[in-house]
């Protein structure tokens, strides 16, 4: 039978069952309870459910850090929404859901949501496109929904607990069942940027890869958030940063493309790929102390044969360097 543990009731010591947590519409109580028609949905279930909706939540509480019951409201939320496997999301038409919107915007890229926003909510604009940006689940209403948790449910019902076998100061090695991945420690993914000067030559970067035994071409990329004081810095600042330090060029503007997995059956990590433009040579780049990076700029009217010719000097080539030519001739 499903457990459902209601704020400020406290969280299981530990996720023995899948847990979710119920994050849309509530606006002080004014919103329809959707919550109770999502928890009979799944009664018979072995979840636990986190309903940070209370009956009995006075309005009149003052929303100020200091005041304790208030504290302790978001605090568990917070706290239930770090620990949730799944995210459940609805948007309840005619609502206003302020919280909802903050905790869309904090977990867009944790991939824990599933979003329901019906035709009536006064943002569903804003909720479509930080959902097609961050390819979170989202569909138009309620029932939906459940369906979706419901098969999301079943393939973590279908999984032993993850194990972590070993954990460095970069990464971890996971085993989930009968599978063995890799997380990053310190980062929620990589940014890669595809830059073209104003001379139309394409910014390539080369570097030899331990895991390889060789020299790689690849798109100028590094790690989000992974430098001492920089757990906030976003996907956007992360390539602004990285292009700089492997290339010397500055960006006026960077736009994200795409999120994928960069090797889904070997690592969770996730690569968001960016568009740079309005570029300014600002130094010659070669990346910071312990990198030792070749810059390339190469013209687009010759790339195709450079890369040949790299390939048959014993060069990889970075098949993320072709996703980027992809979106250079798009961008014609």
């Amino acid at each position: 039978m499903t457990q459902v543990i209601t704020a400020p009731e406290p969280l299981p010591a530990r996720n023995e069952r899948p847990m979710i947590f119920l994050a849309g519409s509530i606006d002080e109580g004014a919103a329809e309870n959707w919550q109770t028609r999502f928890c009979a949905a799944f009664k018979n279930d072995a979840l636990v459910l986190l309903n940070p909706r209370r009956e009995n939540w006075q309005t009149t509480v003052e929303q100020r850090a200091r005041v304790p019951e208030f504290r302790d409201q978001v605090e568990w939320e917070l706290a239930g929404l770090e620990r949730a496997d799944i995210i459940v999301m609805y948007f309840a038409p005619e609502s206003r859901a302020p919280i909802s919107l903050l905790e869309l915007g904090l977990f867009a890229r944790s991939g824990k949501l599933v979003v329901a926003c019906p035709d009536g909510f006064w943002r569903k604009g804003n909720v479509e496109l930080v959902c097609a940006r961050f390819q979170v689940p989202l569909v138009d209403g309620l029932d939906a929904l459940i369906q979706t948790v419901r098969a999301r449910v079943t393939g973590l019902s279908a999984q032993s607990p993850a194990q972590k076998l070993y954990i460095g100061k970069f990464l971890a090695l996971i085993k989930e069942g009968h599978w063995e991945y890799v997380d990053r420690v310190n980062s929620p993914g990589a940014a890669i940027i595809v830059a073209v000067t104003d001379t139309q030559k394409l910014l390539l970067v080369e570097q030899y890869r331990i895991p390889l035994h060789c020299r790689v071409i690849e798109l100028p990329a590094g790690m989000i958030g992974d430098e001492p004081g920089s757990g906030d810095e976003s996907h956007a600042e992360a390539a602004r940063r990285e292009l700089l330090e492997e290339t010397g060029y500055a960006a006026g503007r960077m736009e994200a493309l795409f999120t994928s997995p960069s090797s889904a059956g070997l690592t969770s990590e996730r690569v968001t790929l960016f568009r740079a433009s309005q570029l300014r040579q600002t130094g010659q780049g070669g990346g910071v102390a312990h990198e030792n990076i070749t810059v390339h700029e190469v013209p687009l009217a010759e790339i195709n044969a450079w890369l040949d010719a790299k390939a048959q000097a014993g060069f990889l080539v970075d098949a993320k360097v072709y996703a980027g030519l992809h979106f250079i001739a798009q961008n014609r």
